[in-house]
């Protein structure tokens, strides 16, 4: 009696959580057979010649063959997924912005980039250049061949990854950045302010700040333009905004004084991660809270060429 795996069933090139079904060969010896496939780990029957396998991680199976008469033959089947591609924040190059690239994969065909769970249009090469902190994934259309059943795509997605950008935020008449670095250069209206160790800086006059942090290998990332303001009023370009209450509960009321703008606010938790974001027009929107936990949260509302930064507890 002989026991073995057709070469078709060999090397099969399989999507990760697809599922495939080997045909195990018997010949000869006295049937019928007592089959047994060992572990048993993604088989759909560990006791029949041809089961379904849902592929999930490379795995070899030890198969055990017995005939009626006694006669017993061993043999083993490896099957494994295409590749899961690893994803990495590459900040060699010492820009403003993290850049994101995958991990070599043989015969990638396609790419699309997503931020928090949506597809970014456009983004569509193996590396994308990020401005906006959240969480960052790709997903990678493989291309697959195998000798006996042909070619064809696996959808493969990678690990997700959470950026975070310099942001300013304040608290009272100060000024703070959630980033560490080792210095910390602060800038009002375009010109240096202040530059040292410490992630924070008074904001004693009204106008735009940003801070440039530079770590230990001199590598520079640059916030955004944080304007600073002295009154619940506030203006973006010639419109003004006013945002209340503040503290916030279960809504957010923000009011645009304008004839014709169009303007989307952001709202980002302390780790600089966007938990909502709506388009808001003219006169007052609400903007509901009810998903938020207690805490402080920092808004941005921007136009096409410009944005205003508050902060908003929320307190239910």
């Amino acid at each position: 009696m002989a026991v073995f795996i057709p070469d078709w069933d060999r090397t099969p090139a399989v999507c990760s959580g697809s599922s495939y079904q080997p045909h195990l060969q018997i010949s000869g010896g006295c049937a019928p057979y007592q089959i047994h496939w060992y572990p048993s780990s993604g088989l759909s029957s560990d006791s029949v010649s041809d089961p379904s396998i849902e592929v999930n991680d490379s795995i070899t199976y030890t198969i055990i063959v017995i005939d009626n008469a006694g006669h017993t033959d061993t043999t083993f089947y490896n099957i494994y997924p295409i590749l899961q591609p690893g994803l990495m924040v590459d900040t060699s190059g010492c820009t403003n912005l993290g850049v994101l690239s995958t991990t070599p994969v043989p015969n990638f065909t396609a790419y699309q980039w997503y931020a928090n769970g949506i597809a970014i249009p456009g983004a569509d090469s193996s590396g994308y250049v990020v401005d906006q902190p959240g969480d960052y994934s790709v997903v990678m259309q493989t291309y697959y061949y195998s000798q006996f059943y042909g070619s064809g795509y696996c959808s493969v997605t990678s690990d997700t990854i959470t950026v975070s950008l310099p942001q300013v935020f304040q608290s009272g008449d100060s000024l703070y950045t959630n980033l560490f670095a080792v210095t910390y250069e602060w800038y009002f209206n375009g010109n240096l302010y202040a530059s040292g160790p410490l992630p924070y800086v008074i904001a004693n006059q009204s106008g735009n700040y940003s801070v440039i942090l530079i770590d230990s290998d001199g590598c520079e990332r640059e916030s955004a333009i944080y304007p600073v303001i002295t009154s619940g009023i506030v203006s973006i370009g010639n419109e003004s905004v006013r945002v209340y209450p503040n503290p916030a509960k279960n809504d957010l009321t923000v009011q645009l004084i304008s004839s014709d703008v169009e303007a989307q606010i952001y709202i980002s938790d302390v780790t600089g991660k966007i938990v909502l974001h709506q388009a808001i027009g003219n006169g007052n929107t609400r903007v509901p809270l009810s998903e938020l936990s207690n805490g402080i949260y920092f808004i941005r509302i921007a136009t096409s060429n410009t944005a205003i930064y508050q902060k908003v507890v929320v307190e239910k």
